[in-house]
């Protein structure tokens, strides 16, 4: 079970959230002017942002507060999942974050960003997508709005921010309505190692537990592939 806080910066939520695993941090990165025009139809639009609604739902619009106020936070706290959680995703991909969108929920009361990933090999899936690209969402981001302010909302708790350029191992859960996945967890892959990071394989590699941190990317493909093929 994940545990969400949603805070301005005089107002909270806490709400219980079983549909949305596996978040990474979103914190201080450069911002990025919110779109003009839009790579999806409006249907798909609004299920993306129904998606991350409800954790703002109590919230006031950024664009009221003072820009001096702190950023608005979402902090989640969640029950550590395995290490390779093959059992809890429907597509595992490896694949490299090319570019990243941010997006306004609900009338300025938060912010998700939609990352673009092209991926160059799918050990696992069992959804309706196809291709070599995808987009996955994460709540939280820094934009500019058309006015140019900018604006903030900081994802904290979850793992280490999820970076352009950079390569991953990802378990995903694909969201039909919205045509994009949600993370169950990610291994970013460098140097041709897995490297820890979601908070619970942080933790486990802080504590000299995890199995998988260090490891070479072939070997970790191939005990992957040994889950996957052990649960069918």
């Amino acid at each position: 079970m994940l545990f969400f806080r949603s805070m301005s910066f005089a107002i909270g939520l806490l709400a219980a959230v079983d549909s949305c695993p596996g978040w990474q941090n979103t914190l201080h990165r450069t911002p990025t002017p919110l779109p003009t025009t839009d790579t999806v139809t409006p249907s798909v639009r609004a299920a993306r942002d129904n998606l991350y609604a409800s954790l703002v739902r109590n919230l006031p619009s950024m664009t009221t507060e003072s820009p001096n106020l702190p950023p608005r936070v979402t902090a989640v706290h969640r029950t550590p999942l395995p290490e390779l959680p093959v059992n809890r995703a429907q597509t595992i991909v490896i694949g490299q974050v090319v570019g990243l969108t941010p997006h306004a929920i609900a009338q300025y009361k938060g912010l998700y960003t939609e990352y673009h990933v092209t991926t160059s090999s799918t050990l696992m899936n069992t959804t309706d997508w196809q291709g070599s690209t995808l987009d996955f969402l994460e709540i939280g981001g820094v934009a500019q709005d058309p006015g140019g302010r900018v604006l903030e909302h900081h994802a904290t708790g979850f793992g280490n921010q999820i970076e352009v350029g950079k390569e991953y191992l990802m378990f995903l859960k694909y969201r039909p309505e919205a045509q994009c996945f949600t993370i169950v967890k990610l291994w970013e892959l460098s140097q041709g190692k897995a490297v820890a990071t979601s908070s619970d394989d942080i933790a486990r590699t802080g504590n000299n537990l995890s199995t998988v941190n260090g490891m070479p990317v072939s070997a970790v493909v191939n005990q992957v592939q040994s889950l996957i093929a052990a649960k069918q």
